[in-house]
């Protein structure tokens, strides 16, 4: 993977109940893609074409707009075009089928707090095979700081706000709220310390915003950026850029992904043939990630989103 330096600047179970929902998310025949696009949780099957579950969107969607997409094309920004064959094949490309695997992420890794904390002699053997040297180490670990130093400076939605984000989503469950910088997007450089988004929940005290995340957004097209080839991005090979290719959205209450056109349409929904390229850095003051910081879901803060009493539960509904 292709490196960008770094700006010097600017890193016993609780309930049955909770237990089943969480097992929604491990059953062995659906893989789940919670996409961040108007607050939509979309289902992915071992099918091509698949249909999405529907969910409910979770609290009120956004003022600002009604989803990623249409945000991004509000401001001129064009997604989807083109889309590859090759595209499909890349890893992180869910319409490619369920393999067993969790394509979003490469599975269980250290959390910031380990990475912050441990020396490199305990901290290497917690990386997945293949992913992270000694080597690499060091770099990441600026890196990661740097992303950590954005996540302080822009730590309540009035800061976010004054620096440029604006909300595009819902309270996605295990997600948070997208935050999106449009002027970082339209400049299409991957930069620790300039996230392209944040993440905030409805987790607070009285419901109030938490910073819980950040993430990034490389759009194909804009500064080079390409559909086939990852972009680049951290040291080491850890973590993984995610795309949604066939998307088919409808409304806020439900999506799919490996559709066509003629398909999307059938349903009424708005197609969009490729969504790239995202990833989830779980840095925040307030909230680390369990599963590592470069997984794709966090359980942690989906166990606080339904403790405040705000995420809706996903619905299941067998894939045809």
């Amino acid at each position: 993977m292709d490196r960008t330096p770094v700006d010097g600047e600017d890193a016993p179970r609780r309930t049955s109940t909770r237990a089943r929902r969480l097992a929604l998310f491990v059953a062995p025949w659906l893989l789940v893609a919670a996409v961040v696009v108007g607050g939509a949780i979309v289902y992915h099957s071992s099918g091509s074409g698949g249909t999405a579950a529907s969910a409910p969107a979770v609290a009120t969607p956004a003022d600002d707009a009604s989803g990623i997409v249409k945000a991004l094309a509000t401001s001129g920004i064009k997604v989807g075009e083109p889309a590859t064959p090759q595209a499909t094949a890349v890893p992180g490309a869910l319409a490619t089928g369920f393999t067993g695997d969790n394509v979003h992420d490469k599975g269980k890794q250290p959390t910031f707090s380990q990475i912050e904390t441990l020396s490199a002699q305990q901290l290497l053997p917690l990386f997945p095979a293949n992913t992270v040297t000694a080597a690499d180490l060091p770099r990441l670990k600026q890196q990661v700081e740097a992303v950590r130093a954005a996540a302080e400076r822009l730590s309540t939605p009035d800061a976010a706000k004054a620096a440029g984000y604006a909300n595009t989503t819902s309270d996605v469950p295990f997600m948070g709220e997208h935050y999106l910088n449009m002027d970082l997007v339209r400049k299409g450089v991957f930069d620790p310390a300039r996230p392209q988004g944040l993440l905030f929940s409805k987790i607070g005290p009285g419901g109030a915003e938490q910073l819980v995340g950040v993430w990034f957004l490389l759009i194909p097209g804009v500064n080079g950026i390409r559909p086939d080839v990852q972009p680049p991005g951290f040291a080491g090979n850890l973590a993984l850029w995610h795309a949604h290719v066939g998307l088919c959205l409808v409304g806020f209450s439900g999506a799919s992904e490996g559709e066509t056109q003629q398909s999307c349409a059938a349903k009424g929904g708005s197609y969009t043939p490729d969504l790239r390229w995202m990833m989830h850095v779980w840095v925040a003051p307030l909230q680390d990630n369990p599963d590592g910081i470069f997984a794709y879901l966090n359980r942690d803060l989906f166990n606080k989103q339904q403790a405040a009493g705000h995420a809706a539960t996903p619905s299941t509904g067998q894939t045809q």
